[in-house]
């Protein structure tokens, strides 16, 4: 229902999955049934712009994660990535580098090869160092992003993001900080 655009429909769908979640015995599996379910509907809560009540159940979401996995899950990597990025879009860019810092850390430490998600993340941080006019740090995420999409990686392209583009913001970061000193 989500992916066909029927909001309503997939929210109370939502609500009934959570419905019958709830009601199986306590456990690791019940608790990751759960978890999907609260992340599923921060997904929906995302689409609607509904900021705070998607951060609340990624927040839930990740605390079960967390409990049932230490942390070094993808899927954990993913909700911090998906908070990362509604914070940046409301402009808490601290908030948004924290998460995702730990999103990328946690694709580190479980040897996530380059990804999709992990140039996204690249490209969300060398953003908020922009914006924060740490252009040092904004380049080093775009030499990243370079190192990703370059041969042999070049199908790990980012939201269509090409080598030229990615050259040239780093020319010009190159050029800034050569003329900042």
């Amino acid at each position: 229902c989500r992916v066909r655009g029927e909001l309503s429909d997939a929210s109370w769908c939502l609500k009934k999955s959570l419905k019958m979640c709830l009601k199986l015995s306590p456990g690791s599996k019940r608790d990751l049934l759960i978890a999907s379910n609260y992340m599923n509907t921060a997904e929906l809560y995302h689409d609607r712009k509904m900021s705070a009540e998607a951060l609340d159940l990624y927040g839930r979401s990740l605390k079960i994660y967390l409990d049932q996995y230490g942390g070094l899950h993808n899927t954990v990597a993913h909700i911090y990535h998906r908070m990362a990025s509604i914070h940046f879009k409301s402009e808490d860019y601290g908030k948004a580098l924290e998460c995702a810092t730990s999103a990328l850390t946690i694709l580190q430490q479980i040897k996530v090869a380059n990804s999709p998600a992990k140039g996204r993340i690249y490209k969300m941080m060398a953003d908020i160092y922009w914006k924060q006019e740490n252009f040092k740090a904004a380049l080093e995420c775009w030499v990243k992003i370079k190192e990703m999409i370059k041969p042999p990686n070049f199908s790990t392209f980012i939201d269509g993001l090409d080598i030229e583009r990615v050259l040239s913001w780093i020319n010009m970061l190159e050029h800034l900080l050569r003329h900042q000193r």
